[in-house]
């Protein structure tokens, strides 16, 4: 047995009697839902745009989290009478703006002055 084998089976031995821990962590969950204003409990996206905002796309529309309460917009259910559909994905771009997309429908939330613009798409 060589001088290394024996040194590294000394050190490994003498560690073996240590008790090594990780660090504890307390984490804290709390679970929202329609008390604190959710506006539907089915979420199909969740983003955060640059201001720190939570972004939940919902089944009845678009739902802002600001870390202490709820904020509901509806998000228009037709657009010349053909429905949209649920939430498929939601996007943060340039500027905060949101775009919600939908089957066959894209629409562009503006946060700074809420509304809802539609784009079609074959």
């Amino acid at each position: 047995m060589s001088r290394w084998s024996v040194w590294l089976i000394v050190v490994l031995a003498s560690l073996a009697g240590w008790n090594l821990r990780a660090q504890e962590l307390e984490v804290q969950i709390k679970v929202l839902g329609f008390e604190e204003g959710l506006s539907h409990r089915n979420i199909y996206k969740i983003q955060q745009d640059t201001m720190g905002f939570v972004w939940l796309a919902t089944f009845n529309g678009l739902n802002r989290h600001d870390g202490y309460e709820f904020l509901s917009f509806e998000v228009p259910d037709s657009i010349s009478g053909q429905a949209v559909g649920p939430a498929l994905d939601l996007f943060v771009g340039p500027q905060n703006r949101l775009w919600l997309v939908r089957p066959n429908f894209h629409f562009r939330f503006r946060p700074h002055d809420p509304g809802f613009s539609a784009c079609t798409h074959q």
